[in-house]
């Protein structure tokens, strides 16, 4: 596809569609004279970046999403804030990753240290040990 088609597809403005070609995020070629992207590099791209989303209303970063938290997930997840989620990954060092200026923390990373500690409880370990404990408390 044109650099033209891949900007309108994201509803970007000349500058910025230029701006991602040059930074190398994905293939391109020189075509008489024309510069095209490829499309399955540009795919791959779409797929693990969440910055970017197409005019059509793909969502962004599926393939990112398959593999790692982002901070707000595990917030939610855990039922605590952000900025407390913040502070959990950087007392406990757990090893993150920036992808577009946003901290992306990988899900086995994050499965190890959680089943390693007590603190804290996902939503469904709270409601499984309240059963369990209505159950044997008469």
């Amino acid at each position: 596809m044109s650099v033209h088609e891949m900007g309108d597809m994201l509803g970007l403005k000349k500058t910025d569609r230029y701006w991602l070609v040059h930074k190398n995020y994905f293939r391109t070629e020189t075509l008489l004279g024309k510069m095209r992207v490829e499309i399955a590099s540009f795919e791959k791209w779409y797929a693990n970046q969440v910055k970017y989303q197409k005019v059509t209303g793909e969502e962004p970063g599926l393939e990112l999403k398959e593999w790692s938290f982002s901070v707000r997930d595990i917030a939610q997840l855990l039922e605590i804030e952000e900025s407390v989620a913040y502070d959990l990954i950087k007392k406990e060092k757990l090893e993150t990753v920036t992808i577009d200026y946003w901290k992306r923390i990988p899900k086995d990373v994050f499965w190890n240290w959680y089943n390693g500690q007590t603190k804290y409880q996902t939503a469904e370990d709270r409601k499984a040990k309240r059963e369990l404990y209505e159950a044997t408390i008469s």
